[in-house]
């Protein structure tokens, strides 16, 4: 009996060295799903005229990639305001909660100025479009990600000031994270101050994290407050620190960073978020330094067109 057993295994073994497609990788799926398209680099992008208006009918044809100096040959391209598509996108609210939300801009609740943000952008989503709410002061509570948007707004609406310290960085992390296990376009919307001071993540971090997530752009709505940062000793270098962090988020993923300080650039603010989100561009190419040696890769994008103003990430981690 043993030998028959030996015998049989001995076959079987002969059987999977002729056929390796029987036998399972060494490999797990997840670092197989990994390498899928890894030699293809994803952008997306979006222009604005003199006036700050979005452009929506630039043609693949009027716009020249380089990678490191060197021009690349763009493999797709799609616009998002007017080709058919059935991407989706999921837009991720990241609303600070922490004490400075209950301060007045305009006469309006910072707040009250993220809920409308996140309502406006919540009515832009289609059927198979899929959202989340990330509220956050020293610990980010995540709902569950879902295309139910009644249920997100029910969620939106619930949110309240929470006097506690601020961990933008961890819930940004955390979230680049989550948002990336899906497919499709990505925003994330985030309403703060800027300003951290008790995150383990860093600036440095996240901004990785947002150069290697080609699907990211991030709209950064600022909360912070000329007048009520001259309450307090240091209040005023928190308020600039905060702006720069927002715009340093938003450039690194080729989004956009607003600081609305009244009610009319406050409703002006929910046109351009909405405009954003229709007039988006997708590119791709396959760049000529197939390298995966971790090194930055600078890139540019120049458009035939005179006087617009392009808007895309400025660059990846080759791995």
């Amino acid at each position: 009996m043993y030998k028959l057993f030996l015998l049989s295994f001995l076959i079987f073994l002969s059987f999977l060295s002729l056929h390796p497609e029987n036998a399972q990788s060494s490999e797990d799926p997840q670092n197989l799903s990994e390498r899928v398209n890894v030699d293809l680099v994803d952008l997306y992008m979006t222009a604005t005229n003199q006036k700050g208006s979005f452009v929506t009918d630039l043609r693949a044809g009027e716009l020249t990639v380089e990678e490191d100096g060197i021009i690349q040959t763009i493999t797709s391209f799609t616009n998002f305001a007017y080709d058919a598509h059935e991407v989706p996108l999921t837009l991720a609210m990241i609303i600070d909660t922490s004490g400075s939300m209950a301060d007045e801009v305009g006469d309006v609740w910072k707040i009250e100025i993220a809920r409308n943000a996140s309502l406006l952008l919540l009515d832009e989503l289609k059927p198979q479009d899929k959202s989340m709410v990330v509220s956050f002061d020293e610990i980010p509570v995540i709902s569950a990600l879902t295309s139910d948007k009644k249920r997100t707004q029910e969620i939106v609406q619930q949110i309240r000031v929470r006097f506690s310290y601020t961990a933008l960085y961890d819930a940004l992390s955390q979230v680049i994270d989550e948002t990336n296990r899906g497919y499709g376009r990505k925003i994330l919307l985030i309403c703060s101050d800027g300003n951290d001071n008790i995150s383990k993540a860093t600036l440095d971090s996240v901004q990785k994290k947002l150069a290697n997530s080609p699907d990211i752009a991030v709209i950064a709505l600022g909360t912070g407050s000329y007048q009520s940062s001259l309450k307090w000793s240091g209040g005023t270098l928190e308020y600039i620190q905060g702006r720069e962090v927002l715009k340093q988020l938003a450039n690194s993923s080729g989004g956009y960073a607003f600081f609305p300080t009244t009610l009319k650039e406050v409703e002006k603010v929910r046109e351009l978020m909405r405009g954003f989100l229709r007039s988006q561009y997708s590119l791709a190419y396959k760049p000529s330094n197939q390298k995966m040696d971790g090194s930055w890769r600078e890139i540019k994008i120049v458009c035939k067109r005179k006087d617009l103003k392009l808007r895309y990430r400025n660059g990846y981690y080759a791995r």
